[in-house]
């Protein structure tokens, strides 16, 4: 009899020890599962912010070149103010484009008559602030089309 009691306490202990290991398993993999999450997750954040730090570098260089150009922006009104008073003078003429780069504007305009375009070259022949005025392109499609180059004196 004492025989048959102990096998039966043997047996609840290697049952017990069997719960116990199947908990210590289950656990595991849960951590294993969690931890591969957190790995994803925090590949996911590495790579957002990479991506936020190229866009911070990108506005600072926006913010730095704005504030480098402040001088040429404060200059610039002045020439389109010049640009509008002359296209204000001339019958007719529509501006597409207007460029301005190292003191040399480049127009892009259009009309419906030719003597229109040779007024406006007079017009700007006559202001003190323009130089060197050639025409550089003329087409003729339903309306002139045609292009101006010019120095500025400043």
């Amino acid at each position: 009899m004492p025989v048959i009691f102990k096998e039966k306490n043997f047996d609840r202990t290697l049952i017990l020890i069997k719960y116990f290991l199947v908990i210590i398993l289950v656990l595991l993999i849960a951590l294993i599962i969690v931890n591969y999450n957190l790995k994803n997750k925090n590949n996911i954040y590495q790579s957002k912010l990479e991506q936020l730090k190229k866009e911070a570098d990108k506005y600072f260089y926006l913010n730095k070149e704005k504030s480098k150009n402040k001088n040429q922006q404060n200059i610039t009104p002045k020439k389109y103010i010049l640009l509008k008073t002359l296209a204000a003078k001339t019958e007719n003429v529509i501006f597409n484009s207007v460029y301005f780069k190292n003191n040399k504007i480049i127009l892009n305009a259009e009309s419906e008559n030719q003597k229109n375009i040779f007024r406006f070259i007079e017009h700007l022949k006559t202001n003190n602030n323009l130089t060197n005025i050639n025409l550089v392109k003329i087409r003729q499609n339903n309306k002139y089309f045609f292009q101006l180059e010019a120095n500025t004196s400043r």
